[in-house]
C-alpha cells in the first residue's frame, strides 16, 4: 500500500486519507497504552477501555443503558467479593442512573418527571430509611438503599418515556423478551435436570401432577432460569404473563405471535412447578376474562369448570405424596409471630429491615432448620411493625383502587395500560400470601418499572421538554 503526505497535512493510505493531527494522536494513544502494559496488568487495561467505550456509547444512546436494566432483572446472583454485595442488574441500574444524570447535566435536557404519586413515594422512602436505621441488623440501612432502586427505576422509566427516547411498546417488548428467554431456559432446566452451573443444583420433588394419573414421572425438576429459586421464576413469569394479556387482546395485531409468547410463558410457569404462580395466573386470568368476555354465561361456565377442576385435584391428590411437597406454613408463621409479639416495639414498629435472621431465627427449635417467612405481609410486620406495614401496604391498596378507577373511566391505550397494571397488582397481592418474592430488589424493580410506564402518561404532569 502506498503511503504519502500532501500539503494539507493529510496522510494517504491508498484511497484512505487521515488528517496528520489525528494520526499523531492515535500514535500517541497507542504508545501510551503500550507503556501501560509494563505497569498495569493487561486485563485491567482491557476492562478500563471497555468501560470507557460503553460509557461513551451509553452517554450517546442512554436508552440502551435502560434496556440493559430490563434484560438483567432475572440475573439475581449476588456477588460478595466486595464489602457490599451486588447483582448485575444493580450495576446496570447504577450505570443507567449516571447516564441519565449526565444527559440532563451536560446535554441540557429538561423534562418534568413529576407524577401524582410522588408524595407517597417520599413517605415510603422515609419509612424504609427509618426501618433501616433502627434495625436490629447491621445491614438494615443497606436494605433501605436497595429500596431506592425501585424509586430510581420508576423515575428513569418516566424520564425515558417523556423524553421520547424510547416508547412504551419497546419497553414492553424488552420485558416480554426477557421473560420468554427465562421461560425457555427454565423449561430446558426442568427437562434436562441441570441448572447449567447457574447457582446450585436444581430442586426436585414429587410435583409431577401428570405422574399421578399414570402419565410420565411423579418426580420432576423445578426450572428456575437464572433466578435464585423456582418460585422466583414462577412469579416473575406470571407477572409478565398477566401484564401481557391486555396488550395481546387489545393491541397486538399478530395474534399468532402473541399466542406463541403466552404459550412459552405458560410452559415456563408450569415447569417451575410453583403452585402460587398457577393460582396467580388463574385469579388474574379470571379477572381478565370477566372484563373482556361479553357472554357472561360463558364466563360463569369457565369459572365453575376451573373451580371444579381445582376441587377435584385437591381431593384426588390429598392422599398422595404430592401433598408432602407442601411446606407447612402454620409452624413457620407461628414462629415468626412469636418473635413479633415478643415485645411492644417489634409489634408496633418492627425489628427493622434485614433483621429476620437476627430476631426470628432464635425462635426456631434446635432440631428445625430456620426458614424464611413465606409470607410477604408477615415479613413486613416483622420488619416495620403494624404501623409501618399499614403505611406500606396502603400505598398498593391505593394503587389497586385508583388503577381500577382509571381502567373503568379512561379509554384507548391508557385504559389498556391500566388494565395491565391492575392484573400485575393482583399478582402482587396473591404472591404475598404464600411467598416473599417482593422482598427481593429485582421484584421491586420490575413492579415499579411497570407502575412507571403507566404514570409516565399522567396527564396532569405530562409537559413537553423545553
Amino acid at each position: 500500500m502506498n503511503i504519502s503526505f500532501n500539503k494539507k497535512n493529510e496522510v494517504s493510505f491508498g484511497n484512505l486519507k487521515i488528517e496528520g493531527n489525528i494520526l499523531f494522536l492515535l500514535a500517541f494513544v497507542l504508545i501510551t497504552l503500550s507503556l501501560f502494559f509494563f505497569i498495569i496488568p493487561i486485563e485491567y487495561i482491557f476492562y478500563g477501555l471497555l468501560t470507557v467505550i460503553l460509557g461513551a456509547f451509553f452517554y450517546l444512546k442512554p436508552q440502551y443503558a435502560f434496556y440493559s436494566v430490563i434484560l438483567t432483572i432475572p440475573l439475581m446472583k449476588r456477588y460478595r467479593d466486595f464489602p457490599i454485595s451486588f447483582t448485575v442488574n444493580e450495576i446496570a441500574l447504577f450505570v443507567c442512573t449516571f447516564t441519565v444524570l449526565a444527559n440532563i447535566l451536560f446535554r441540557h435536557e429538561k423534562i418534568n418527571i413529576r407524577t401524582s404519586i410522588d408524595k407517597y413515594l417520599v413517605v415510603l422512602l422515609i419509612l424504609f430509611f427509618t426501618a433501616g436505621i433502627t434495625s436490629e441488623s447491621d445491614n438494615g440501612l443497606l436494605a433501605a438503599f436497595k429500596f431506592t432502586e425501585a424509586i430510581l427505576i420508576y423515575y428513569i422509566t418516566v424520564y425515558f418515556i417523556r423524553t421520547k427516547q424510547t416508547s412504551i411498546a419497546v419497553i414492553l417488548k424488552y420485558l416480554i423478551l426477557t421473560a420468554i428467554v427465562q421461560a425457555l431456559f427454565g423449561f430446558i432446566q426442568s427437562v434436562a435436570g441441570t441448572s447449567f452451573t447457574f447457582h446450585d443444583n436444581l430442586y426436585y420433588s414429587n410435583r409431577g401432577i401428570l405422574g399421578y394419573f399414570g402419565i410420565g414421572s411423579k418426580v420432576v425438576w423445578h426450572g428456575r432460569g437464572t433466578m435464585l429459586h423456582f418460585n422466583s421464576l414462577g412469579y416473575f413469569l406470571s407477572l409478565i404473563f398477566l401484564c401481557f394479556l391486555p396488550i395481546y387482546h387489545y393491541v397486538l395485531k399478530n395474534k399468532t405471535i402473541g399466542k406463541i409468547a403466552l404459550g412459552i410463558l405458560l410452559l415456563g410457569i408450569i415447569t417451575t412447578y410453583s403452585r402460587g404462580s398457577l393460582i396467580a395466573i388463574s385469579v388474574g386470568g379470571l379477572i381478565f376474562l370477566s372484563q373482556v368476555m361479553k357472554n357472561k354465561i360463558k364466563f360463569a361456565a369457565i369459572t365453575v369448570i376451573l373451580i371444579l377442576i381445582t376441587i377435584f385435584l385437591s381431593i384426588y391428590l390429598s392422599e398422595t405424596n404430592y401433598v408432602m411437597t407442601v411446606n407447612p406454613r402454620d409452624n413457620i408463621w407461628n414462629t415468626v409471630w412469636s418473635s413479633i409479639t415478643s415485645c411492644t416495639r417489634y409489634l408496633w414498629f418492627g425489628a427493622g429491615l434485614n433483621s429476620y435472621n437476627v430476631v426470628v431465627w432464635p425462635y426456631f427449635l434446635r432440631n428445625e432448620n430456620p426458614v424464611f417467612a413465606h409470607d410477604f405481609y408477615l415479613l413486613c410486620i416483622q420488619e416495620m411493625g403494624l404501623i409501618g406495614s399499614v403505611v406500606f401496604l396502603s400505598f398498593f391498596i391505593y394503587l389497586l383502587f385508583s388503577t381500577w378507577k382509571r381502567f373503568k373511566n379512561s379509554s384507548g391505550y391508557f385504559k389498556i395500560l391500566n388494565f395491565s397494571l391492575l392484573l400485575v397488582l393482583v399478582e402482587f397481592f396473591i404472591n404475598g400470601i404464600f411467598d416473599h418474592s417482593y422482598v427481593l430488589p429485582a421484584f421491586k424493580v420490575v413492579l415499579f418499572l411497570i407502575i412507571g410506564i403507566v404514570y409516565a402518561k399522567d396527564k396532569k404532569y405530562l409537559i413537553k421538554s423545553t
